[in-house]
């Protein structure tokens, strides 16, 4: 098994959290998921005999949430505000 965290900025809300959760829990390998909103990252445990890291990437880019390259400088955690474009947000937040 591997263990990985991964910095994905456009984490925001409890939506974004379960469409996460429902995309990667259900592939062959993935054996656990779990978010941290205000960190915006996502932490897994998986077996790469099974699915590639690149393949879990791919997932998370299909749904709206790419992960930052490993070098981007960390995201910090910004109180989100209804219609500011500048605030990363998924579309829910944005309503």
């Amino acid at each position: 098994m591997s263990q990985v965290e991964l910095s994905v900025p456009s984490i925001s809300c409890g939506h974004c959290e379960r469409t996460i959760v429902g995309a990667l829990q259900p592939v062959p390998g993935v054996r656990e998921v779990s978010v941290d909103i205000p960190g915006r990252k996502v932490r897994l445990e998986f077996d790469p005999e099974q699915v590639s890291l690149d393949q879990i990437e791919a997932i998370l880019a299909a749904e709206d949430y790419p992960v930052a390259p490993q070098d981007a400088p960390a995201a910090v955690a910004l109180p989100m505000v209804a219609g500011d474009s500048e605030s990363p947000s998924c579309a829910c937040c944005a309503i």
